[in-house]
């Protein structure tokens, strides 16, 4: 009897431990090949690194030329505070027959983390006879941001 116990003890004992299992080494990639362009990107010069005050000198100096731009300048309340700061900045020229329309919006953090921007969206819609064509896409984005990576998944970045 006392060996069953022992024996059931046992088991139960060995039951209860982890399975090994082989451990992954992961790693991050290398960045070598990739230079600061890739690493930091940025739309007109607006990156995570601007705050809302240079982000929105950017704005106002890609749109002062367009008339029917529409701005919409959010802010924020800091808490309890009388302190106010801008959380998020959209600019909107609309497309029309022989116009390419642009919106710009991008979202800021608080004062707290030093009002960055941590959302930045650039939407293009070009008018009928100013649509580039695919490749020249293509070709400004590799021009800016080096050659396309390709990750495990087949896509590429």
């Amino acid at each position: 009897m006392l060996r069953r116990g022992l024996f059931a003890s046992l088991t139960m004992i060995l039951a209860s431990l982890p399975a090994a299992s082989p451990a992954y080494d992961i790693k991050p990639r290398d960045s070598a090949s990739a230079f600061t362009a890739k690493m930091r990107p940025d739309i007109l010069g607006i990156s995570t690194d601007s705050t809302a005050e240079s982000a929105r000198a950017i704005f106002e100096a890609t749109f002062k030329d367009r008339v029917a731009t529409r701005t919409d300048i959010r802010q924020q309340k800091f808490g309890n505070t009388a302190v106010s700061y801008i959380a998020a900045l959209t600019f909107d020229f609309p497309s029309g027959p022989k116009q390419t329309g642009e919106v710009l919006s991008t979202s800021f953090s608080s004062p707290a983390s030093a009002n960055r921007a941590y959302f930045i969206a650039r939407n293009l819609t070009f008018a009928q006879d100013q649509q580039p064509s695919k490749t020249e896409m293509i070709k400004q984005v590799m021009d800016k941001y080096g050659a396309p990576t390709i990750v495990g998944d087949q896509h590429l970045y």
